[in-house]
C-alpha cells in the first residue's frame, strides 16, 4: 500500500490481484456528489445512450439535487466517449 504525494489517493496491489487506486479524500459533501454524479454518468453510458441524451437525462431528472445536476451536466459535457 501507498499513498499518492498529497495524500489523496491510495495504491493497494496483492499478488493474486491487480493494483487498486482508492480515492483517500474525507467522506465530505462534497466527494458525495462527485460520486452521485460519476455512478450517474457510468450508469447513463453503460445504457449505449449518446452524450447528447445523458445531458438531457441529467436536464430533466428532478431526483438531483441542484449543485449534483450542475457537476453531472459540467462532468457529462466534458466527457470523452
Amino acid at each position: 500500500m501507498a499513498f499518492s504525494a498529497d495524500g489523496k489517493q491510495l495504491v493497494s496491489a496483492s499478488v493474486d490481484q491487480p493494483a487498486k487506486v482508492r480515492d483517500a479524500r474525507p467522506w465530505a459533501p462534497e466527494l458525495r456528489a462527485e460520486r452521485e454524479v460519476l455512478s450517474l454518468i457510468h450508469f447513463l453510458r453503460d445504457q449505449g445512450q449518446p452524450q447528447s441524451e445523458w445531458l438531457a437525462a441529467l436536464s430533466a431528472d428532478q431526483t438531483l439535487r441542484e449543485p449534483v445536476r450542475q457537476r453531472a451536466l459540467q462532468f457529462a459535457s466534458e466527457w470523452k466517449p
